[in-house]
């Protein structure tokens, strides 16, 4: 009977039972599914962690409009290998920033404000702009940063 099994194994149960589902959902194209199964194997949520998978279905959202998809795709890539990904990742990032995305608006004005290498120029005007588009969503560390700028 489940009610006796150590919290724990409850919880892996049921997280790997809604990765199932969202796998289901995402292969039929669902896109909220797609980056729900994405994140599975980003995080290892009801599954074993699996990058090149979660690349995968990031870039299967992505091509479906699913602005969170980009953003993690990039932002994935930005952790992976600066110099190979780098310039790759800023594109998938300032397109998720484009769409609207506060997340990714806060991401460029840093990269921005911070400069990347030969991939992004510092640039204090251009960070200012991105970060006041996250904080006018309601993004706290916009805010905070508009704030130190």
């Amino acid at each position: 009977d489940e009610k006796y099994l150590p919290m724990d194994v409850k919880k892996k149960a049921s997280a790997e039972d809604i990765f199932a589902s969202d796998l289901k959902a995402a292969t039929g194209g669902d896109k909220e599914a797609i980056y729900r199964t994405a994140f599975a194997f980003h995080h290892g949520m009801g599954c074993d962690v699996d990058e090149k998978k979660a690349m995968e279905w990031y870039k299967k959202g992505s091509d479906l409009g699913h602005s969170r998809c980009t953003f993690d795709m990039g932002a994935l890539l930005l952790m992976k290998d600066l110099e190979k990904n780098g310039k790759t990742a800023w594109e998938l990032l300032l397109k998720a920033a484009n769409s609207g995305l506060a997340d990714a608006q806060h991401e460029v004005g840093t990269l921005l404000s911070e400069g990347m290498g030969d991939i992004v120029k510092q640039d204090q005007t251009k960070a200012k702009e991105w970060l006041k588009k996250a904080a006018d969503q309601g993004h706290q560390r916009a805010t905070e940063a508009l704030e130190e700028l």
